[in-house]
């Protein structure tokens, strides 16, 4: 738990997005999705079986959270983009058929087992090939 919350706490000390002091315009900061990356809307929000959530918080760099609060394993569709795993509840995260930690590549969906969530950055990096 301890190295966990040391984590978030140097997410939030490095991207500015986490350290906003005022609310967030829906239109300009943030865009809900569902697992499919259908924009969410209000007849899903009150949905009771409805899974699963893409947050894309806009920033320099972008910000992914994925959360998959089914209590089964969940693929989620991404934007499209290069990103970066940066925090993750999930053990052992999939993306796009491929387990990644510290590599970035073009991704095109996440996929969480239950009860977990992800952090991913956007990145501009070159991609790195995985050996």
């Amino acid at each position: 738990l301890i190295d966990f919350v040391a984590k978030l706490t140097l997410l939030r000390r490095t991207f500015e997005v986490f350290r906003r002091d005022g609310w967030m315009s829906e239109v300009h900061d943030a865009k809900w999705f569902d697992p499919n990356a259908t924009p969410m809307t209000i007849d899903r929000w009150n949905d009771p079986t409805s899974a699963g959530l893409v947050l894309q918080l806009a920033g320099d760099p972008d910000v992914l959270v994925v959360l998959n609060d089914a209590d089964f394993e969940q693929t989620f569709v991404l934007p499209q983009g290069t990103w970066q795993l940066t925090l993750s509840t999930d053990e052992r995260p999939s993306f796009s058929g491929s387990e990644i930690q510290e590599v970035c590549e073009p991704v095109t969906s996440c996929t969480l087992t239950d009860r977990c969530l992800a952090v991913l950055i956007a990145s501009s990096r070159p991609l790195v090939e995985k050996s």
